[in-house]
């Protein structure tokens, strides 16, 4: 597990602690915060996925590009 996949999933723990603070403090702010930190954390998840994705398709790409001018 990567070092931003590790943060991810302890900004969304810690998210998650929050909202349930707040629900069973009956503080509204504290929980909606916390929702909202877990909601950061899964957007950044998927940046990151995302990125990683592309990052590999890049490669992918110039390795076929360095295999054509090999095969010229």
């Amino acid at each position: 597990m990567a070092e931003g996949d590790t943060r991810g999933v302890g900004e969304e723990l810690k998210g998650s602690a929050k909202k349930a603070a707040g629900q069973l403090a009956g503080n509204e702010r504290m929980e909606r915060e916390g929702e909202a930190q877990r909601e950061k954390s899964d957007s950044e998840r998927e940046a990151e996925q995302a990125q990683a994705q592309a990052d590999e398709k890049q490669s992918e790409a110039l390795r076929k590009e360095a295999e054509q001018r090999a095969n010229q």
